[in-house]
């Protein structure tokens, strides 16, 4: 922990980590320390070291098993394990992921809350959309496109990550208008409110986390969605499966922009949600796991229509009958 003085007991405080890396390592630094458990993510350049890169990861001390430095300590070693991984991996390659130095503080809640926006700026995003915070104007040079109003908080999904941006590029290539749609891992919602932009009638957003529950709620409720959006907290394909258990329409799409491991498992089951023709954009996997992606997919029932790379990150488009238009 940093020295100085701490936050008094009935004030509400993150544990910071970061990581000094370098431009070529951020991303997959930023997925060990979500792997590790943070509750929010942030990169930003070094200034005066060109390809020099700060990670940081946010934790809520009462969102860890255990109490105070116990707790931290369990995380850091948890960063620690997946910082060495990614160390071995770049080795192997001939690629620098650089220092990868570790330093720790603890950050008061409402100090963390206004300093992050200063790095959310609007995004263009695949062909038609562009993301912007409640707190910034919409560039003029965003006219004509979809605006996502995205309040992130602490929940994952600005759209500034490789996987966001291929699943939002593989949901515009893929008809939805109309379509019942299921987003498993939602974060701040942002590919539901893709959705519901592209038409979509209905759209069931699942997330484990209750803290991107609620914040994805809030902005669905912005966004003037509510009708057509509902967010609920459940794990992977539980809330869906409840749902058409009850005898409510199957879905014909389902998207997950997770890491493999869940992805993995929510495969062998996603047939019972989906209708006979129904299709999944998938995202969130690294280059280098795409062949046990696709054998997965194709022992669960599903062909791959189309693949997209970027950065090293793969989304993919399978269904299991061409109900929905691969890539032109």
């Amino acid at each position: 922990m940093s020295e100085g003085c701490a936050p008094s007991e009935a004030e509400s405080f993150w544990w910071e980590v970061c990581v000094l890396t370098r431009e070529a390592a951020w991303e997959a630094v930023s997925e060990a320390l979500r792997s590790a458990g943070a509750d929010g993510v942030r990169a930003e350049a070094v200034p005066g070291d060109g390809g020099a890169m700060r990670v940081c990861a946010y934790v809520l001390p009462h969102g860890r098993e255990g109490e105070g430095e116990d707790a931290f300590a369990a995380f850091l070693a948890d960063v620690r394990a997946g910082l060495g991984r990614i160390e071995r991996a770049f080795a192997e390659l001939g690629l620098d992921a650089g220092p990868l130095h570790v330093s720790s503080r603890e950050v008061r809640e409402a100090d963390w809350a206004e300093a992050w926006k200063a790095f959310f700026v609007p995004l263009f995003l695949g062909k038609t959309f562009v993301v912007v915070p409640p707190w910034r104007d919409v560039p003029p040079e965003a006219e004509g496109r979809h605006v996502l109003r995205i309040d992130p908080g602490m929940a994952f999904g600005t759209g500034h990550h490789p996987s966001t941006a291929l699943a939002v590029e593989l949901l515009e290539a893929t008809r939805v208008f109309g379509a019942r749609v299921l987003d498993v891992g939602t974060g701040s919602g942002i590919l539901a409110l893709a959705a519901c932009a592209l038409g979509a009638q209905e759209v069931l957003a699942v997330d484990v986390d209750p803290l991107a529950v609620r914040v994805a709620r809030e902005n669905v409720a912005a966004a003037g969605v509510s009708a057509r959006a509902r967010v609920v907290e459940g794990d992977l394909l539980n809330p869906a499966r409840e749902r058409v258990e009850a005898g409510a329409p199957p879905f014909d799409l389902l998207l997950a922009n997770l890491l493999l491991e869940p992805i993995l498992r929510l495969l062998p089951e996603a047939s019972e949600v989906l209708a006979p023709e129904g299709a999944l954009i998938l995202s969130g996997v690294l280059r280098s796991e795409r062949e046990t992606l696709e054998a997965s997919l194709a022992a669960s029932g599903f062909a791959v229509r189309a693949v997209r790379e970027r950065e090293g990150w793969v989304g993919v488009l399978a269904a299991r009958a061409p109900a929905l238009r691969s890539l032109p």
